[in-house]
């Protein structure tokens, strides 16, 4: 009996000792998956640091540094401030930027931008009518003069009356609305911070003009109707004289006394810029000064486009560097033939960021008012214009000229050169026709074989390939917003088939997207994979909302189905 309670309490024991060392096992493996999982967060929260510091640290070329030196040099203590801040690049040009002056009327900027928030926020409606007393009435008020006494005007109204006519009335009637602590608050979220909204008081610098026209382009990139109420209103010629030869600027003028200032938003799409230029000319000849400053500014600014892909090196954790450089010249795009099909190409071709180049033997269709981004024109005979053309391989050749005749030259004059690409539109007859007399004139199978095959993808239809050409097509709708999609991201356990990342200033506004795509199978297959396989997790970082789209094509029925999830951090 001793024995059988000796071996239960040794039993006992050994289970005691068991369940305790195996907590502790358990207690000690559980904390160390915390470390890991803490060292994981610390590691991604470190990439996302330097990812956000690479994309806003600003653009830095020494070439451009010094053009714009000559500028300063020039500037600095004439009573000028300027203030230059490319979008694309967060390359910036300062010049007295912190140095005081009367706002005059760019003041009016920081009331639209506020009325249009709101109005985002659901806050305001800007169809809201005030009422126009007497009292309101004020000088220099174009605008509210062609109302009676008593009328009501909506918040629109005096919005563009404020921007096209410099209405101070409806000014101050909207300062009044809205109310000047409402106004200060807002803001100063925004590091605005103006200790007067009065436009006659010294309190405004270039600094605060960037500022907030960086804001109002921000909200510029949501498109509806009164984005587009602004944006007209801005494109005025009342004193903007940002404007020169055909570049136009969305503008605010402001004139006190000696103060002349202009501020505006060069709107390309490829590449945007803000500019202000506050001066003290006064009435010396201050519409030609600040035009001689935007026309200088511009022409350094597109001449070095070129240089203009950010050459970067970074540490991630200092266990790896690296390193983003430009090592080829944009790609250029030839195009022989002024017609209607060359226009549209051309269009294509420069939101895709080619050099271009148009060439056509005829006025009408050759110029740069039919192709006003065209990097060059040419109107010479074909085979004259050609010869002008340098020739390498980055060099793109499209072939679509009005005739057989002038194809035919465009394709020897092309054909024995450099190149990387040459291709014809035109008619099955048609291209059997040049190929009959490339034939003739002794051009080998090998050499013929280029035009239309060597650079060109195989036709296909409805296969992944397909869909995601479609994919990189929907991206030029919205390039402005997004980086260049990625294709077979790696992120969690594999490849996403493609991941669109939202550029920073723009990710209240736009979701990231991870996308896969099937064949035959479905679009919970799909979504199942970005999920088991963790994609989300890497993508996640890189902005505030993200969506989940699976895309199958179905076969037998030929149909696309699509389905898109928010993704719940």
């Amino acid at each position: 009996m001793k024995k059988i309670i000796r071996i239960i309490l040794i039993i006992l024991i050994c289970l005691a000792g068991g369940f305790f060392f195996i907590k502790y096992k358990f207690n000690n493996e559980n904390t160390f998956m915390e470390q890991t999982l803490n060292a994981f967060k610390d590691e991604e929260r470190l990439k996302k640091q330097k990812y956000l510091q690479c994309m806003n640290e600003p653009f830095k070329d020494t070439v451009v540094d010094e053009k714009f030196a000559d500028i300063s040099n020039i500037y600095a203590k004439s009573g000028v401030a300027i203030y230059f801040k490319d979008l694309n690049n967060n390359y910036e040009l300062k010049v007295n930027e912190n140095k005081i002056y009367y706002s005059a009327s760019t003041s009016k900027v920081f009331v639209v931008i506020y009325l249009l928030e709101k109005y985002r926020n659901n806050e305001l409606d800007l169809e809201t009518k005030l009422v126009y007393k007497p009292s309101d009435a004020m000088q220099g008020s174009i605008g509210m003069k062609q109302h009676k006494y008593y009328d009501e005007v909506s918040l629109s109204e005096m919005i563009k009356y404020m921007l096209v006519y410099s209405d101070n009335t409806a000014y101050f009637m909207l300062i009044k609305y809205i109310g000047l602590d409402n106004l200060k608050m807002y803001f100063e979220e925004y590091i605005l911070v103006m200790e007067s909204y009065d436009p006659f008081i010294r309190n405004y610098t270039a600094d605060l003009a960037i500022k907030s026209l960086d804001r109002l382009y921000k909200l510029f990139q949501v498109d509806d109707d009164y984005t587009k109420l602004i944006k007209e209103s801005m494109n005025n010629r009342n004193m903007n004289y940002l404007n020169f030869d055909e570049k136009v600027f969305l503008h605010k003028y402001g004139y006190y006394d000696v103060s002349y200032h202009d501020i505006g938003i060069y709107d390309d799409t490829n590449y945007p810029y803000l500019i202000a230029i506050l001066t003290l000319y006064g009435n010396n000849n201050y519409d030609v000064k600040v035009k001689e400053i935007s026309k200088k500014i511009f022409e350094i600014y597109n001449e070095n486009l070129d240089l203009k892909e950010t050459n970067k090196v970074f540490d991630i954790n200092n266990s790896y560097k690296i390193m983003l450089e430009q090592i080829a010249s944009k790609p250029k795009l030839v195009i022989c033939g002024g017609g209607h099909i060359s226009l549209e190409l051309y269009k294509v071709a420069k939101m895709l960021d080619f050099n271009v180049i148009v060439i056509d033997d005829r006025e009408e269709f050759a110029n740069t008012e039919r192709f006003p981004s065209a990097d060059k024109v040419i109107c010479k005979k074909f085979n004259e214009a050609l010869e002008e053309i340098n020739y390498d391989n980055n060099s793109y050749f499209v072939v679509v000229t009005r005739g057989h005749r002038a194809d035919q030259i465009c394709i020897e004059s092309i054909l024995n050169k450099e190149y990387k690409y040459l291709g014809m539109i035109g008619s099955k007859a048609k291209v059997a026709n040049s190929v009959r007399q490339l034939v003739e004139k002794g051009y080998s199978s090998k050499e013929i074989e280029k035009i239309h095959r060597e650079y060109t993808s195989v036709i296909q239809y409805n296969n992944e390939n397909s869909l995601s050409s479609v994919l990189s097509i929907a991206y030029l709708s919205s390039m402005q917003y997004y980086f260049k999609p990625i294709r077979e991201f790696p992120a969690g356990r594999g490849f996403a088939d493609f991941v669109f990342i939202p550029k920073p200033e723009f990710q209240n506004y736009y979701p990231a997207l991870v996308v896969e795509l099937k064949w035959d199978k479905s679009v919970r297959a799909a979504l199942d994979q970005i999920r088991d396989r963790k994609y989300p997790e890497s993508v996640a970082c890189y902005a505030g909302e993200l969506l989940l789209v699976g895309i199958n094509y179905n076969e037998k029925t030929k149909e696309h189905e699509c389905r898109i999830e928010k993704y719940e951090k």
